[in-house]
């Protein structure tokens, strides 16, 4: 009997999630993200793609994309203080949010959002010449931002946000979204 119910109740939770779906408002987002790194004194650069299901008009589900484009550097240097080379960070991750949207008025809007993401970086260390890459496991953290944006239409607006990915990780930038 219980292989019978589990199959029964995973299906209809996913046709009444993807019902749910169907009606629900959807936005997808676009942006750009200057992205700080632990001890790396220049910050990269991220493109940020996301896709939120809002369930209520100000509580979304949301998945997100970020890819490095432009890499975090610091420069590397001897006992004696002198530059020998630098380390590049590249990061790549793919998270999950619950987003909270609270309207100011009927053109401004402050969000929240919450959730946990894998994060897949990378390190190339380049010293006197002698280069060097470092794949790093991926790793699964929770992350949490906030953000404000405003509305430009029923079907448009923007948004600046901050979101700290992973302890080392933070990104601060700004998106378009188009609501459908």
């Amino acid at each position: 009997m219980k292989t019978r119910v589990c199959p029964f109740l995973f299906r209809s939770i996913a046709v009444l999630s993807l019902a749910a779906t169907a009606m629900a408002q959807q936005q997808l987002g676009v942006g750009y993200a200057y992205q700080g790194v632990e001890d790396h004194d220049d910050p990269g650069g991220s493109l940020v793609l996301n896709y939120a299901v809002y369930l209520t008009p100000s509580f979304a589900l949301q998945g997100e994309v970020t890819h490095s484009v432009v890499y975090a550097e610091q420069e590397l240097f001897n006992s004696s203080g002198n530059s020998v080379g630098f380390q590049d960070f590249y990061a790549l991750s793919a998270g999950a949010y619950a987003v909270y949207r609270l309207p100011l008025g009927e053109r401004f809007f402050v969000l929240g959002r919450g959730g946990a993401l894998v994060l897949s970086s990378e390190a190339e260390t380049c010293v006197v010449g002698d280069c060097e890459v470092e794949e790093n496991d991926p790793e699964v953290s929770l992350s949490f931002g906030a953000g404000a944006g405003f509305q430009f239409s029923p079907a448009f607006d923007v948004q600046l946000h901050a979101t700290q990915l992973s302890a080392e990780v933070l990104h601060v930038g700004v998106s378009l979204g188009w609501s459908f």
